[in-house]
């Protein structure tokens, strides 16, 4: 027999154990995306080390825009204890710069009193996103508009630069209407909390089971208040500039299992849902 070279034993060897890698099926999602996974009998889905419940026997995996790029296993698990993996590949996403001349410095340079402030609402905030993470989906998907006549939006993970300084990102889709505009509930849901926030100025947020939160901010004013059920469609508020606003627009923001995802995805573009193939 003829003796075969250990170089290329070695290479061999290498490829045979990238081969799961490789080889298994994939999905490919930007930043601020989310992917999904269609199968026969889902009862629970994995990502980041946690299972959790499918969407109507479907798995969403949502992913922050935040994520930097990188490969995620993700998982299904089927009737009769089956069970399939697959790997979620986080594309960067290049996200606009928006220079904006705000006319009033204080939503600039904080002061003490504003940003301690700013501690206080966000310590009340951050809580809301950690909540309802076992709890059943109330929520069909695609998601409803959060007002009756919508023009297209836009800023959804923007690099924003106040008056030359570099600011955090924006977490949520911008439309431009007039104030006093009802704000719509996307689905059913509790709502959680009703604010009167520094950079948000007037916020509804509501919680739609399974994770998912929305936020409506820059309202002119609230039509609930904390503890009340929404149905999907219902009025929340109405449109404003309260807040770090530069002019009258809805501020939707989602949160889903913790991930600021863009609203499109479950929204005008839910049909292209990147899938596990």
């Amino acid at each position: 027999m003829i003796g075969v070279p250990r170089r290329l034993l070695l290479a061999v060897l290498a490829l045979l154990l990238a081969l799961p890698a490789w080889a298994a099926s994939r999905v490919e999602v930007e930043q601020g995306g989310v992917a999904r996974w269609d199968a026969d009998g889902i009862e629970a889905c994995g990502m980041d080390g946690r299972t959790y419940r499918p969407v109507a026997g479907t798995c969403y995996y949502p992913v922050d825009f935040g994520r930097r790029p990188s490969q995620i296993e993700i998982a299904i698990y089927q009737r009769g204890g089956k069970s399939q993996s697959a790997w979620l590949v986080v594309l960067e996403r290049e996200f606009e710069t928006q220079e904006i001349d705000f006319p009033d410095d204080r939503y600039v340079d904080l002061s003490p009193e504003d940003l301690a402030r700013h501690h206080q609402e966000q310590a009340a905030v951050k809580p809301l996103f950690r909540r309802g993470w076992s709890t059943e989906p109330r929520f069909t998907l695609p998601l409803g508009p959060p007002a009756g006549s919508l023009p297209e939006g836009g800023g959804f993970g923007a690099r924003r630069v106040f008056n030359g300084e570099p600011k955090n990102p924006h977490t949520g889709t911008d439309y431009a209407i007039p104030t006093g505009t009802p704000v719509l509930a996307v689905e059913a849901g509790e709502v959680v909390l009703v604010g009167e926030h520094f950079f948000s100025g007037l916020a509804v947020y509501v919680d739609h089971g399974h994770g998912l939160v929305s936020m409506s901010f820059h309202l002119s004013e609230a039509a609930v208040e904390a503890g009340s059920e929404v149905a999907k469609g219902d009025t929340v508020a109405k449109v404003g500039s309260t807040g770090r606003s530069t002019g009258p627009h809805l501020h939707l923001g989602l949160r889903w299992r913790g991930a600021r995802i863009d609203p499109d995805w479950l929204r005008d573009r839910f049909a292209d849902l990147p899938a596990v193939e």
